[in-house]
């Protein structure tokens, strides 16, 4: 595991957990899939198991219940990635701290989601903001198109 050099103990932290998220965001998308796949097999009767017509809908609302429980986690892991960063708090104290509802901040990051700021999204990334002229305008609303 790399350390960037010269940096503060909490910046180094950060960059590890950051580093880590990055490395294992390609088994988080696998795991995330694995769900899906099984479900489009089980619904074609390729699945390695035979399952009944009677036993489809069950097998059918665990996995979607699988699906949306890793999605969920995924979230909250980026609410409180977010709200460490913003509050420069440790990731792990965040998660651990008994007057902080991770419920909440999830909830508050999604609905803040749609109107992050660029300069807000550059805190969050942890980037240094370069250009001080940067816009103030949402990131994603640059990448909306207009319906024809």
């Amino acid at each position: 595991m790399l350390v960037k050099a010269g940096g503060s103990a909490a910046k180094n932290r950060e960059y590890v957990l950051l580093n880590n998220y990055l490395e294992n965001i390609i088994v988080r998308g696998f795991l995330i899939r694995v769900p899906f796949y099984a479900l489009e097999q089980i619904e074609n009767n390729s699945w390695y198991k035979q399952i009944s017509d009677e036993e489809k809908p069950k097998v059918r609302s665990i996995l979607q219940i699988d699906i949306v429980s890793k999605i969920m986690m995924y979230t909250e892991d980026l609410a409180i990635l977010t709200e460490s960063f913003n509050s420069d708090r440790d990731f792990y104290e965040l998660l651990t701290d008994k007057n902080i509802d991770i419920g909440d901040k999830t909830g508050e990051f999604t609905k803040e989601a749609n109107s992050l700021t660029f300069k807000r999204l550059l805190k969050i990334m942890s980037y240094l903001e370069i250009d001080e002229s940067s816009s103030d305008e949402s990131p994603l609303d640059k990448n909306i198109k207009e319906a024809p």
